[in-house]
């Protein structure tokens, strides 16, 4: 009740709205409500994509959606967990060093990778001059999608080591061919 005003106001801001709408979701979401929960957070996806409301609303439609016994449905919306892109910043997201870097590459040529048994890697080149060869493991049962990390830390290059070596301001470039 206290969130409902936020939404419906004109002079809310965007960030705003999209916030509430997500909290109003995860309300109804504690309560077991998972179709009114549904609901309000597809607002949120379908409304505010940029935003970072947008990411944890899709992890909350895939609990939902699990709860509900819907698998598939759940599959696919844990798959649009990480895909939210803020405004203005179409080729950039942020990261911080100490944490791990994900890489989530999402490719229907990949189907012959996993039908074949073969390994999908990625370079991942730090603007410290890092380089990494960083294997992808299948994330869906179709393997159009793929998923790995690396450790990321502060300090001096040291290539192929499997951590990610980086420093303030760095851009990290991820890089993968297939057959096709």
């Amino acid at each position: 009740k206290n969130l409902t005003p936020v939404v419906e106001a004109d002079d809310s801001s965007p960030d705003e709205k999209a916030e509430a709408l997500y909290q109003i979701g995860i309300a109804y979401y504690g309560m077991a409500d998972y179709p009114r929960s549904l609901s309000t957070l597809r607002r949120v996806t379908e409304n505010y994509p940029w935003s970072v409301f947008a990411n944890e609303s899709y992890y909350y439609i895939g609990l939902c959606h699990s709860q509900l016994k819907r698998w598939r449905k759940a599959a696919d919306a844990l798959k649009m967990v990480g895909t939210s892109v803020p405004p203005n910043r179409d080729d950039e997201s942020l990261v911080e060093s100490g944490q791990r870097f994900f890489v989530k590459v999402g490719d229907k040529d990949l189907r012959v990778v996993k039908a074949s048994g073969g390994e999908l890697q990625v370079q991942v080149a730090a603007g410290s001059g890092d380089r990494e060869v960083l294997g992808m493991e299948a994330f869906d049962p179709e393997g159009e999608y793929y998923l790995g990390s690396l450790k990321m830390e502060l300090g001096a290059p040291a290539p192929t080591n499997g951590i990610l070596e980086v420093k303030g301001g760095d851009t990290i470039a991820v890089e993968y061919v297939d057959v096709n």
